[in-house]
């Protein structure tokens, strides 16, 4: 239950704070690959057997529909992952300026010290 609980917490935390302008991704026939390029600002081009490729771009269309609609179905909101992550950094120099040890890393739930 606690792994489930913390993979939940720290997942929909990251949800907030994502880039709505995801990228998309597809299969395609090395033949319409110019097509892409030209209509689209491609990130990355994965070249496949059977003269195919895997191509991830941003559909600038789909941003600006985003945008124009108000359509929210992301999730996004800057200001509760503001929040949480300044709410951690405040709890987490408790532990940070401690020196009845050493710190080795810290996250906004978690710390690596040289004790148990």
């Amino acid at each position: 239950m606690y792994l489930i609980s913390k993979l939940l917490m720290n997942n929909l935390y990251g949800r907030f704070d994502m880039d709505y302008k995801l990228l998309s991704h597809n299969i395609i026939d090395n033949e319409e690959l110019y097509d892409y390029i030209d209509h689209y600002d491609i990130s990355n081009i994965i070249e496949l057997d059977n003269n195919k490729s895997l191509i991830s771009y941003l559909n600038q269309n789909k941003i600006n529909y985003m945008l124009l609609n108000n359509d929210t179905k992301n999730n996004i909101y800057i200001a509760i992952a503001s929040a949480i992550t300044a709410y951690s950094r405040f709890n987490m120099t408790l532990f940070k300026n401690n020196p009845n040890y050493e710190l080795y890393y810290s996250d906004t739930d978690s710390i690596y010290i040289n004790k148990r």
